[in-house]
């Protein structure tokens, strides 16, 4: 296995379900199929999944897109709205969660906010 192949993630239904026409996604580390990316504490960490509700919520993340580009944002579902997965602006290479104290529309966000779903079948 490749360290890319190592350290990529993959997209998937979320852990926790709603109805309704959004869409939610859970991301697993692709090389071990129990890791996956969960909000904790304000940060983006990758965690072993326990089953519980709580982890099934906080590694599930509504996938908020836009018309005008191909880029996406991730929300957190189990947190007030407005609450969004973003690059750390001190740290550069982890990821947070940020929160908004107004409703925001998508096209407010900084760049930091988006993300490109990368398909590689």
């Amino acid at each position: 296995m490749s360290v890319q192949d190592s350290s990529s993630f993959i997209m998937k239904q979320g852990l926790e379900s709603f109805e309704g026409p959004s869409i939610y996604v859970s991301f697993v580390l692709s090389s071990q199929s129990d890791l996956y990316l969960r909000h904790l504490a304000g940060r983006i960490v990758l965690s072993r999944t326990d089953q519980s509700i709580l982890f099934r919520q906080d590694a599930t993340f509504q996938l908020i897109s836009s018309n005008e580009t191909d880029l996406v944002v991730l929300q957190a579902i189990n947190l007030a709205s407005n609450n969004f997965v973003a690059l750390d602006q001190e740290a550069n290479s982890s990821l947070v969660i940020e929160s908004h104290l107004r409703h925001i529309k998508i096209k407010e966000l900084e760049e930091r906010f988006f993300f490109r779903i990368i398909n590689r079948t």
